[in-house]
């Protein structure tokens, strides 16, 4: 029996190796898939070289996601185990019923040197609309050595555990394809390589050959006609034959395209019925047969080594628009992001949309978490991000905090256990209110007394609008120039030289502030209006003692704060006290420790811009500190109105769009261009749990639904 190996250091590496990657084609309107045919086409009339394809998928196991749910039970406290306990159910089933696969392409081309490799990879990445990268080598099919069977292949030797395989060949091409023919193979389950080998003869060959075919169909038509037989066959052979002729006149290229697949499977069972179950779903387009005798020699076509080189197989005939039909970059890999978990979701063909790493790929670096979540009431944007939230804490050992305005987070307090019920629960939940809470505005939460000094001012200002105090100045603002130098001269004097030491019963309060402002001429009318308003008033009893709220932020693993009895016009403010509490605990904590802000209904902090860029700059910057923010908002319509649109925007590394009204779909496309016509309107037919999802630093867009488990339903409930 003939065995075969397959070393990558003895292939003949003469081809250019391109790895490509795809995007999602069910997001193409129809209207426009002939324009990306014709894009793609393009390619190959710039570049007429010998080419192959080579495609290959491999089911996505959850074993690992799953086994390291039940290495956490081991790790976590007890409150936590229902949460693990749901989500490995979840996985268990999701892993016996969801169509779960990996999926990569590469394109090999021998320009015998015409083309510059990095050339050639922008001319791919034009034409085709999908990352393409110069790599040095092709992965390799399999490992070891594996023995010749009749029509299959047996692993010999080590390593163990390698599969069966078997190499289909199709010796024809029928029927009519789209764009999405060759998705039902694509899409399915199995593991697989599709090799597309692809010759280009010279224009002159191909008219040759075109011609001899055009005489003998008419030859053929003719002797029927002569008999007094219609030969119906032969006549739409010669139809298409001459209207092949006409575009190759008009600038189409004549190519022949082989394809070959090699399917694996573990046992002879399983691969028999793989065979049956793809020969039967490809019929119709693509018939394929079990090469008898051939298989490891078959084999070399999913390697680097030229066609000139390998056994025959047919190469069917095709235009170049034929062949930007069959491309496979069209469905996207769904283990672009990883499979550790959590996930956000599935997407409307069923396929688990994983969250983006914290680490950047292969490494530990830090990479952004940052996520922007907006929609309509009642479409599941809370419940998504109590989910999301949750998985964070199991899965990653987040340490998570929230904001918001309406006693939400009491129910991921809930779902990790209350401490203030139980001891042993993970999660406290603080309802703001004046009656009770006492704030110290000049509290130290920035590195630097630059920051630190803005940081009050903007507080500062925030809350004198929002008790409405006139102030009889000229100009704009609360303060005049001369005032903003006195309130920084006075901060710097009242904290002195050890201010980073101070803790929150030793840090000045605001009747401090105003004693140290009355001393400076430019701010004795401040001094005199802040202690009117916030001290000798009975607000003195909130701004001017010390913060009794728990701001330090380290006092649970899920601290959840409302400012649900707080009116409106206060809530900017307590929102910028929050945030900068987060930096204040973002440089405070474990290095390693991860942190996740939540701040629901951003928009409050929107309205102020020296918050806003407060925040902004620090999205930039926390993902080093292992710190990730998550905006949540009712329409993308907030942030652009205030010039934060794109900002926000290119420093998310995923975007969640609920149903959008109004114009808020354009906006959302303004944003990120490659939103489609058909993504803004998923976008307003959107049902509730549906959105749309700009996932990873590749930008892959899902339609996804964010699934329940038992537990998550229960507990967090809502839409």
């Amino acid at each position: 029996m003939p065995t075969v190996d397959q070393d990558p250091a003895t292939q003949r590496r003469t081809a250019t190796i391109l790895q490509m990657g795809a995007f999602d084609q069910n997001s193409v309107p129809e209207a426009a898939l002939g324009d990306l045919v014709a894009q793609a086409a393009g390619f190959f009339v710039a570049a007429p070289y010998p080419l192959r394809i080579i495609t290959r998928t491999a089911p996505i196991s959850l074993i690992g996601p799953i086994q390291r749910l039940t290495e956490r039970m081991v790790q976590t406290p007890r409150a936590l185990w229902p949460a693990l306990d749901s989500e490995q159910i979840y996985l268990e089933w999701a892993q016996q019923n969801l169509t779960l696969r990996s999926l990569r392409s590469h394109l090999l081309v021998w320009s015998d040197g015409v083309f510059d490799p990095e050339a050639l990879a922008g001319l791919a990445r034009e034409r085709f609309g999908v990352v393409t990268a110069v790599v040095g080598t092709l992965p390799p099919l399999f490992q070891g050595r594996y023995s010749e069977q009749l029509d299959y292949l047996t692993p010999l030797g080590g390593p163990a555990e390698r599969p069966l395989l078997r190499v289909l060949v199709a010796y024809q091409m029928r029927g009519e394809w789209s764009p999405r023919t060759l998705h039902a193979l694509l899409r399915m389950g199995y593991a697989f390589t599709l090799v597309q080998d692809v010759l280009t003869p010279p224009p002159g060959t191909a008219d040759g050959e075109m011609d001899r075919a055009q005489q003998t169909l008419n030859v053929q038509v003719d002797v029927a006609a002569g008999q007094g037989e219609q030969d119906t066959r032969g006549e739409t052979a010669k139809a298409h034959c001459t209207r092949a002729t006409l575009e190759v006149q008009a600038g189409q290229r004549l190519h022949r395209v082989a394809h070959l697949l090699v399917l694996q499977a573990d046992t002879l069972a399983q691969l028999n019925k793989t065979t049956q179950t793809v020969v039967a779903e490809l019929a119709a387009v693509l018939p394929l047969r079990v090469e008898i005798g051939r298989q490891a020699a078959l084999l070399s076509y999913a390697t680097t080594a030229p066609t000139r080189l390998l056994p025959t197989v047919p190469h069917w005939p095709v235009l170049t628009q034929g062949l930007a039909v069959e491309l496979p970059f069209g469905v996207r890999s769904e283990a672009a992001g990883g499979t550790e978990g959590p996930f956000l979701g599935r997407d409307d063909a069923g396929f688990l949309v994983p969250m983006p790493s914290w680490n950047k790929p292969g490494s530990d670096d830090p990479e952004s978490r940052d996520m922007l979540i907006t929609g309509e009431k009642g479409q599941g944007k809370t419940t998504f991000v109590l989910k999301g939230a949750l998985g964070e804490v199991t899965y990653n050992d987040v340490q998570v905090v929230i904001l918001e305005p309406q006693r939400h987070g009491q129910r991921l307090v809930n779902a990790v256990g209350d401490k203030a019920q139980d001891p042993a629960g993970q999660g406290l939940f603080h309802d703001i209110n004046f009656a009770t809470a006492q704030i110290n505005l000049l509290d130290i939460v920035e590195p630097n007394l630059v920051d630190q000094i803005s940081q009050v001012r903007s507080l500062l200002e925030v809350l004198m609008t929002a008790e409405k105090v006139q102030r009889d100045i000229a100009g704009q603002g609360m303060f005049t120039p001369q005032e903003l130098g006195a309130l920084g001269q006075a901060l710097s004097e009242e904290y002195g030289p050890h201010w980073q030491s101070l803790t929150p019963t030793t840090t000045p309060l605001l009747h401090d502030l105003c004693a140290r402002l009355a001393k400076i001429p430019a701010g004795r009318k401040l001094a005199r209006d802040l202690r009117a308003t916030f001290v000798d008033s009975v607000s003195g009893a909130v701004f001017d003692r010390p913060t009794n709220l728990p701001l330090q932020l380290d006092e649970a693993r899920v601290l959840a704060f409302s400012v649900f009895d707080i009116q409106d016009r206060y809530r900017p403010f307590l929102y910028g006290l929050f945030t900068g509490a987060v930096r204040r605990r973002t440089r405070r904590k474990p290095r390693a420790q991860r942190l996740l802000v939540i701040v629901d209904e951003f928009g409050y902090l929107v309205q102020e811009p020296t918050l806003m860029e407060a925040v902004a700059r620090e999205m930039k910057t926390c993902r080093t500190f292992r710190t990730a923010y998550w905006l949540v908002e009712q329409s993308i319509r907030t942030f652009d109105e205030a010039g934060w649109g794109q900002k926000i925007a290119d420093i998310v590394s995923a975007q969640i769009y609920f149903r959008q009204i109004g114009t808020a779909p354009e906006i959302a496309r303004r944003l990120n261009p490659e939103f489609t016509d058909e993504h803004l309107a998923m976008m307003r037919r959107a049902t509730t749990g549906w959105a749309v999802a700009k996932v990873g630093e590749q930008g892959d867009i899902y339609r996804l639904h964010a699934d329940l488990t038992g537990y998550e339903r229960r507990m967090l409930g809502g839409a």
